[in-house]
């Protein structure tokens, strides 16, 4: 509504190809995340809260990393992409699926959280919280436009309520059930986080030296798949799950030995 108010009918219609994305890049990875909410009511249900705790640590962290399979090269090809999927597009749409894509990234884990929160059943002062939170956008947006800020100042407001937001459910969760805040912001936020800037950096890098095209399209997709792979086996994941995956490995070879 604001942007229509302020900026008209074309914004708004940028805005909505920029949710389109937003809407078919959560698809990819809610599945994923929907898989971890029974588990985590049922060790609430029975007691379990270490595992509980150690369940949207793992789904959360995981989560960030699937979704930047998606979201990287979509970020740094948005102009291609947007060149071929539209005979026209819309003023600002290019920098508003990218500020999109990144909320996306800040987002991912919020069902994950939210359902955890809902296992406990005492919600009345984090839903009375978080919908201050979320009616604050408005304001906030609206103050910002009436000053002269550009349309796409609303999705960085946007991100950085839903930043808050995460916050207050991550701080509801210590207090209702002693959920490791610290360890939680290390694992599943800060080394996701520089998983995302080193794949951003490769491919942004490939764009300086490879001309816009869909063989760049298709460099960047493979490049940053194997950056975000090896960096988060590095970064991002612990011994155990090392060594898990390491086993993995060796059990595929060897079978693929046995079968030749």
């Amino acid at each position: 509504m604001l942007i229509n108010v302020f900026f008209g009918v074309s914004f708004n219609a940028a805005r909505g190809i920029a949710n389109q994305v937003e809407s078919a890049v959560n698809q990819f990875v809610n599945s994923f995340s929907m898989a971890f909410m029974p588990q985590i009511t049922k060790s609430y249900a029975s007691g379990e809260l270490g595992y509980m705790c150690s369940l949207i640590r793992v789904s959360t962290k995981y989560s960030r990393i699937l979704i930047l399979f998606p979201i990287v090269p979509l970020i740094v090809e948005t102009e291609f992409i947007l060149s071929m999927w539209l005979n026209v597009v819309p003023d600002q749409t290019v920098i508003f699926v990218k500020i999109i894509l990144t909320t996306s990234f800040v987002t991912v884990v919020s069902s994950t959280l939210v359902s955890s929160i809902f296992a406990t059943g005492k919600i009345k002062c984090y839903q009375l919280i978080l919908s201050i939170i979320h009616f604050l956008i408005f304001p906030v947006v609206w103050l910002f436009f009436y000053i002269g800020f550009p349309a796409w100042t609303c999705f960085i407001v946007a991100m950085f309520f839903y930043l808050i937001a995460n916050i207050w459910r991550l701080s509801e969760l210590k207090r209702l059930v002693a959920f490791p805040f610290l360890p939680y912001l290390i694992d599943a936020f800060l080394k996701p986080v520089i998983v995302f800037a080193i794949a951003l950096f490769v491919c942004f890098g490939i764009n300086q030296m490879v001309q816009i095209s869909i063989l760049r399209l298709f460099i960047n997709t493979i490049s940053s798949s194997i950056v975000i792979l090896a960096a988060s086996y590095v970064i991002v994941l612990g011994n155990k799950e090392k060594q898990f995956i390491l086993k993995q490995v060796s059990f595929i070879i060897d079978r693929i030995k046995t079968v030749k």
